[in-house]
């Protein structure tokens, strides 16, 4: 019998994107594109995360995913028997802040959620700029790419409203789901 799926959270460095082909055959339409991501661990958050790198895969409707653009991210992963599968669009660009935290430039709440009801945001400068990924520079035009989260833009030194990852990953991780590959059938 296979255990449910644990979830990971981290913070990671790109370290490679590989794109997966799936030939669903006959009678089917894959509505996903995957990758094949593989991130080296810097920061545990949660879960069990491998020390040194974790790999898995990503589905989603819209190519390559915003946050690989950047050389760091806040992670959540579902950790299987057989594969481990990232929430379903459940990832942060994140970059460190002088005082040693994670953090994402930006509001990442929904729209509906009340300042009341979300944790508070911060003002914080990076030890270093926020840096733009070269992995994935083959699947962007160049640094004017329009998918630049509003406030990650590269370059960007100092925020004046930024989440810690400790409490993005608190917020979000209650209602992450796997983001398995969706996939469907036509009757014949």
């Amino acid at each position: 019998m296979a255990k449910e799926p644990e979830l990971t959270v981290f913070v990671g460095r790109l370290v490679e994107v590989r794109q997966l082909e799936y030939d669903c055959g006959r009678g089917c339409w894959n509505f996903d594109s995957g990758y094949r991501l593989r991130y080296s661990v810097l920061e545990a958050i949660s879960g069990d995360v491998d020390p040194q790198e974790e790999s898995f895969d990503f589905f989603g409707h819209y190519g390559l995913p915003d946050f690989t653009h950047y050389d760091t991210a806040l992670l959540f992963v579902f950790k299987g028997d057989k594969e481990n599968v990232m929430a379903r669009y459940l990832a942060f660009p994140v970059a460190r802040t002088d005082t040693g935290a994670w953090a994402f430039c930006g509001n990442p709440y929904p729209e509906e959620v009340s300042r009341a009801d979300r944790p508070a945001f911060h003002r914080v400068r990076f030890q270093t700029p926020i840096a733009a990924s070269d992995i994935t520079a083959a699947y962007r035009d160049d640094l004017s790419w329009s998918g630049w989260k509003a406030g990650m833009k590269p370059g960007r030194k100092r925020c004046g409203n930024a989440a810690l990852a400790e409490e993005l990953a608190a917020y979000f991780r209650p209602g992450a789901e796997p983001g398995y590959n969706r996939i469907y059938l036509f009757s014949e």
